[in-house]
Order: structure tokens, then C-alpha cells, then sequence
């Protein structure tokens, strides 16, 4: 009998893990949703979708968070690099 809900068991969470998978990563509350950041929401929005265009629309979710989070770190650190005349992208 314990063998039987140890199966039951893995296959809740095979289950539970499926169903996480298919959940979007967005996020969905309303902590930020406010006028003042309209501006820059749309900014970031567009140029991810540029940088997306450029790329031959190879750009990944997991490329934009882990670069929106590595920009966040640098402004918490202190003031940003200046910006570079070129950008030169490199496939991989």
C-alpha cells in the first residue's frame, strides 16, 4: 500500500509541475501600475521588442529577465556606464 501513494504522490507533483510550467511568468499585480511609470513601461516594452525585430526574433524570456535584472542590479550599485555610440550583437 505505501508504494501505491508514493506513486500518487509523484504523480501530483509531475502534475504540479506541468501546471507551473504552462503558467505565464508576467507579472500580474498592481503594485506598479500607476501613471507616472507609464512612460518608462513603454519604453522598456518597446525596446525589447526592438532588440526582439533586430535579432531575427531569436530573443529569449529568459535573455530580457536576466538582462532587465543584471540593469537593475547596476542602477541599485550606482550610476550607470555611458552609452555606447554602437551596439554590435553577436548571435549566441
Amino acid at each position: 500500500m505505501p508504494q501505491k501513494l508514493s506513486e500518487r504522490k509523484r504523480e501530483k507533483l509531475i502534475q504540479q509541475k506541468l501546471q507551473r510550467k504552462s503558467e505565464s511568468l508576467a507579472y500580474s499585480g498592481n503594485k506598479y501600475k500607476k501613471d507616472k511609470l507609464t512612460p518608462a513601461w513603454m519604453e522598456t516594452e518597446i525596446a525589447i521588442y526592438q532588440t526582439y525585430v533586430i535579432t531575427d526574433r531569436t530573443l529569449v524570456d529568459k535573455t530580457v529577465a536576466s538582462a532587465i535584472a543584471k540593469l537593475i542590479g547596476m542602477m541599485q550599485s550606482g550610476a550607470l556606464p555611458p552609452l555606447p555610440d554602437e551596439v554590435h550583437y553577436r548571435v549566441g
